[in-house]
Order: structure tokens, then C-alpha cells, then sequence
């Protein structure tokens, strides 16, 4: 895995946290370069493993950006496509633990979208589990398509989409059989942004997002060729159509490491309750391998039960799986369709019977991690001294601004950032800055883990906007990290923008 930070001499306080992670990242990346040699047409593919002992594990292989030629990178976002119905679901899972509906409400109790056939029996439930019966104007015969690709500037409203439902009438009763709906998952999206009064792309940042820390991942209502996303992990289908054509059914755009920690937290109940998650991972009526916007992947089939969701759109191959025995989360995201499907399928299968055997064999650490165990400070909740300036030019900064000293030869500014009431563990620390080749390369930071201090040296002018892993350090049971940015001796602007700790083991 490529160390990000100027470690400096800090020797054994950058130590992973165990030899066998470092084994496990090895093994998963010659998983992956074994299976990607099969994968031909694929430019590029992404993996993402969030663990309770290892914290994120990261593989890549390949182009990740085909217009530039720069190779899949951990900071690079996909369209995750169709798991874009999973972040849906969670979402409406939370705003039913909210109060905000129920499930089982009916669609017109929240949203009437005149002349929808059956629009006055479907329920929220049905759109979840593709029983109502929605017309899918993705997959049926229609103009979307000829459409959709002829202007990829167009902007479809909600109207619009509903009316192919609308004119082609519904496959069948609401609750008596499964048909795959994209026009019923963009329902739902609406059905939320009734219920929540926002518009979904904020709705999924407020309720979903930001309480998760998935900075890396949003709805696109927005791109087109014109209004690039940034580290895209671009091909040459990435805009061919504009993503309001799409919306809750598969607009999402993320990293892997986002993917499988939205994954993680989801469906090991650190978001929702046990109940939730058991509503959305229970076989439906119609369809024991699916359940509320999530499969179902059996143990007598693969080994280990396993959840989650697959993903095809725009050139775009992706798919999410959460295995509870391990508790365990498993991204693979790719940016073009291989020649030969089974290729794909089987790199899939690989990475998955890698990964369950090897925690079959080597059994985790046995720890779990404890209910808050990822943390991020912005600068508004560091303690600041000096004269910092506050600065929110670009977008390449964490939040909605970053501390900038311009001239750390002048006086000393410092930013201190305390996380308190730790649970006992080894925790990792990572620093975002925003992107700029003109920053300081020797910035002083001290971490302080309660039982000793040691100063750091942190390089400012590369690997920006992206969390660069400082160290891991161990910390009693509710003890204090804090990490002091300063700007005294430093050969360039300083800055203070975020810091992240996560849990990576228990003690030993």
C-alpha cells in the first residue's frame, strides 16, 4: 500500500498494526493481478475492504482515468450505479426510525403522482423490493434512451420520468410478483424528497453522508461534459447522459473506501437499528435473493451469507457486499464492462472467497470496534492560535473552509485538535489538506496519545485533498489524542483544514 505521508524518523509509531495486515493487503492485491490478466475490456478496477482489525484495505489495478491515462488512485470516484438503490433504502430506513414515514405506508400518503397506475395501492415497501409494479423506463421500450443520448446536457425533471410509467401502464398488480424498477427506485427518491422537504442530493448528504463521514460520496444531479466531476475515474461513457434521468435509482458517486464503509456501518448496525437491518436483508415476498433494495447471496451457494448490491451503468461495473460472519465489507468498483462477463463474475468470487478465507483462517483479532469508531475534527473545532486566515477558494478542502498561514516565518500559529473519551484500541490518525504544490513540505505536528508525545514532520505540497495516514498510536480507555498542527520553522504556507482518527484493533 503506498505510504502517503513524509514519515520522517518516527520509526516503530508507524508500525501497521499488525504483520498479518500487511499480509492481507498483499494477498488481496495478487488476487486482484491475477484476475484482472482474465478481465479483458476493464480498464481499470477498485477494491475497497472495510474491517473491524485493519481498518480500510485498498487494492488497484489498471487505467482509472481513460481520457488521461493516470492509473486507478484510492482518492478516484466511481458511478456506483445501481448501488445508488442500497444508499436509498438506508436512507429511507433512517427517516422511518426518524418517524418521518413507515415502509409500509402507501405511496399517495406521501407523494400523488397524478394519473400512476396503482399509484393509490403501491407502497414504499413494494418500490423497496420491486413489487409495485412501476413500469421501468430503463429497461422497457421507449424513447428515454434515444433521448437521453442525443443531449446529454438535458435535464429531466421528475415528471418527465414518471410519465413513461404513466404511458406504458404497470407490469402487474402492486405485491403480486418482482419486476426490477428503475422508475420505481426514482420513485422512492421522490417519495424522500417529499418526506424530507430537500431535494434527494441533500437528503442523502444530510441523513446519510455526513453522519457516516462519507466525504468522497454524493448524488450527481449535475455533471455533464461540460461540468466534469472531479477524480472521476473517468471512460468514454462517464457523461454520456445527464444523471437527473437516473436519480435514486443509480446517480451515486463515490470511492471504494466509501462504498464499503457506507456498507459496514449500514448493514453491522452502527447506523441503523437491528430491526432495520433486518427489514432490509429479509427475503421478500416475491424474491428470496432480494429484500428492501439489497440481495441476498446464500451460504449454501458461496460459502458465507452475505448482502448487498451490483451496479451496471454508463460503462460503469460495480458491486458491494457485507459478509456478517466477519463483519465485513467488500467493494469492487470498475469503470468499463468486460469482454466476457464471467471474467467479471470471477473476479468477484476470487476477491470474495479471498477475503472470508482469510478471516476463516486467521479469525480477525476477535475484536470489535467500539460504536464511535471513526472521528473527524474540522479547523472550526480545533483549537486555534495565532493569526490564522480563513480561507474557502477552491474545492479541494475538507468542510466548508481551511485555516491558511501565509507567512509562518512571522510569529506561530498552531491548531490543535483533541479527540476525547477514546475507547481503549490502536487508532489511526490521517490529515486532509487541500491540494497545493506552493504549501509547506516540513509542517511541525505533534501527536500526543496520553502516555508519551512525539513530533512529526508533515508533507503539505503533495497527496492533497485525500486523508493521508499520519501513524497509529495506542490509547487507554477514555483517554485523549491530540494532534497540534504549527506553523513556526515551516518553508512555505501552512495549512489547518481536517484530521481523522479511526479504530483499527483492540489492545493486546
Amino acid at each position: 500500500m503506498r505510504k502517503i505521508i513524509n514519515y520522517f524518523s518516527v520509526g516503530a509509531w508507524l508500525l501497521c498494526a499488525s504483520a498479518l495486515a500487511s499480509d492481507f493487503q498483499a494477498g488481496l492485491q495478487a488476487e486482484l493481478d491475477s484476475s484482472f490478466k482474465r478481465l479483458k475490456g476493464v480498464p481499470g478496477v477498485a477494491i475497497s475492504v472495510n474491517t473491524p482489525d485493519q481498518g480500510s484495505v485498498f487494492a488497484s489495478i489498471g487505467t482509472g482515468n481513460t481520457q488521461t491515462g493516470q492509473s486507478v488512485q484510492p482518492n478516484m470516484r466511481f458511478r456506483v450505479a445501481s448501488i445508488s438503490k442500497f444508499y436509498t433504502a438506508a436512507l429511507v430506513m433512517e427517516l422511518q426510525e426518524q418517524g418521518l414515514l413507515n415502509v409500509d405506508d402507501l405511496v399517495a400518503q406521501h407523494l400523488v403522482v397524478p394519473g400512476l397506475p396503482n399509484g393509490d395501492v403501491m407502497t414504499i415497501r413494494q418500490l423497496m423490493d420491486h413489487s409495485a409494479g412501476v413500469y421501468d423506463h430503463i429497461n422497457g421500450t421507449n424513447d428515454f434512451w434515444s433521448i437521453a443520448l442525443d443531449d446529454p446536457y438535458k435535464l429531466w425533471s421528475g415528471d418527465e420520468i414518471m410519465q413513461y410509467a404513466i404511458d406504458n401502464g404497470p407490469v402487474h398488480q402492486p405485491g403480486s410478483a418482482y419486476s426490477y424498477s428503475n422508475t420505481g427506485s426514482f420513485l422512492l427518491g421522490l417519495v424522500v424528497e417529499s418526506v424530507t422537504g430537500m431535494p434527494l442530493s441533500d437528503a442523502l448528504s444530510f441523513y446519510l453522508f455526513e453522519p457516516l463521514q462519507l466525504t468522497n460520496s454524493f448524488l450527481d444531479d449535475w455533471s455533464n461534459p461540460s461540468t466534469p466531476i472531479n477524480d472521476l475515474a473517468a471512460n468514454d461513457r462517464a457523461y454520456e447522459f445527464h444523471k437527473t434521468g437516473i436519480m435514486a435509482a443509480g446517480a451515486v458517486v463515490a470511492t471504494p473506501e466509501d462504498v464499503a464503509a457506507m456498507a459496514r456501518q449500514v448493514l453491522g448496525g452502527q447506523y441503523l437499528t437491528s430491526s432495520s437491518v433486518e427489514q432490509m436483508t429479509s427475503p421478500s415476498a416475491n424474491n428470496s435473493g432480494y429484500g428492501l433494495s439489497t440481495y441476498i447471496w446464500d451460504a449454501a451457494t458461496y460459502g458465507y451469507l452475505h448482502y448487498g448490491h451490483t451496479g451496471t451503468l454508463s460503462g460503469y461495473k460495480s458491486i458491494v457486499m457485507y459478509v456478517p460472519d466477519f463483519d465485513v465489507s467488500i467493494a469492487i468498483l470498475s469503470n468499463g464492462y468486460a469482454n466476457n462477463d464471467s471474467s467479471w463474475y470471477d473476479l468477484i468470487d476470487n476477491v470474495f472467497f479471498y477475503v472470508t478465507d482469510w478471516y476463516a483462517q486467521n479469525g480477525g483479532s476477535g475484536c470489535q470496534a467500539p460504536p464511535v469508531n471513526d472521528l473527524v475534527l474540522d479547523n472550526s473545532q480545533a483549537t486555534l492560535s495565532g493569526n490564522w486566515q480563513s480561507d474557502s477558494r477552491g474545492n479541494k478542502h475538507y468542510g466548508s473552509n481551511y485555516l491558511l498561514d501565509e507567512q509562518p516565518s512571522v510569529g506561530t500559529e498552531s491548531a490543535r485538535y483533541d479527540f476525547t473519551g477514546l475507547a481503549a484500541g490502536t487508532w489511526q490518525l490521517s490529515a486532509y489538506y487541500p491540494a497545493n504544490r506552493n504549501y509547506a513540505s516540513n509542517v511541525s505536528l505533534t501527536v500526543d496519545d496520553g502516555a508519551a508525545s512525539q513530533v512529526l514532520t508533515l508533507d503539505q505540497t503533495s497527496n492533497g485533498s485525500q486523508w493521508n495516514p499520519v501513524g497509529t498510536y495506542a490509547v487507554a480507555q477514555g483517554a485523549t489524542l491530540s494532534a497540534t498542527i504549527e506553523s513556526s520553522g515551516a518553508n512555505g504556507s501552512v495549512v489547518a483544514d481536517a484530521m481523522r482518527l479511526q479504530f483499527v484493533d483492540c489492545l493486546p
